[in-house]
């Protein structure tokens, strides 16, 4: 017997119940359902990489991360996180390519993050929304690595692709 119970339904996320037959016992398991997310590791020919500092309410703390969003529905996630980067930052991309897609809480979500990186040929930080008063801005890459190891930088996606792009090398791709 699979049954799934909606206990709670927001705006971006749904709380459900899964009720299951596990080893011939009935398991319940609350699950949050997310949509696909979308991320990049943004650099330019100056080995610098584009990061934003916003607010973030879960943590009631301003950030710096490598730009994200959500997938939308009927959106590929790499059609998304060029529409977020256009969004967020104003900056314009090339040579998109995936790193690596990773459940970033497994254990209580479905939600599934795709991080890329690509190359920054143009754009205007003033055509950025100004709705989620996000500030763009391009780092050196070490100091994006600085940014890691003292903490400025907290939030697994940035992480993780900030620290594959440093094992595959910056150049890589500018």
């Amino acid at each position: 017997m699979n049954e799934n119970k909606v206990l709670f339904q927001g705006k971006g996320l749904t709380v459900t119940q899964r009720e299951f037959e596990r080893a011939g016992k009935l398991t319940r398991w609350e699950v949050v359902e997310r949509p696909p997310a979308a991320a990049c590791v943004v650099l330019n020919d100056k080995d610098e990489v584009l990061l934003v500092n916003q607010y973030r309410a879960p943590v009631d703390d301003l950030t710096k991360e490598i730009p994200a969003g959500q997938v939308d529905p009927g959106e590929t996630p790499d059609a998304a996180i060029i529409r977020e980067l256009r969004e967020e930052t104003g900056i314009e991309v090339q040579q998109l390519r995936l790193l690596c897609k990773y459940f970033p809480g497994i254990g209580y979500s479905n939600e599934q993050l795709h991080i890329y990186t690509a190359s920054a040929v143009g754009g205007d930080f003033r055509k950025a929304s100004e709705r989620d008063k996000i500030q763009p801005e391009f780092v050196p890459f070490a100091q994006a690595l600085t940014f890691i190891a003292n903490g400025k930088i907290r939030d697994g996606k940035s992480i993780i692709g900030l620290l594959m792009m440093k094992d595959l090398g910056v150049k890589h791709l500018v």
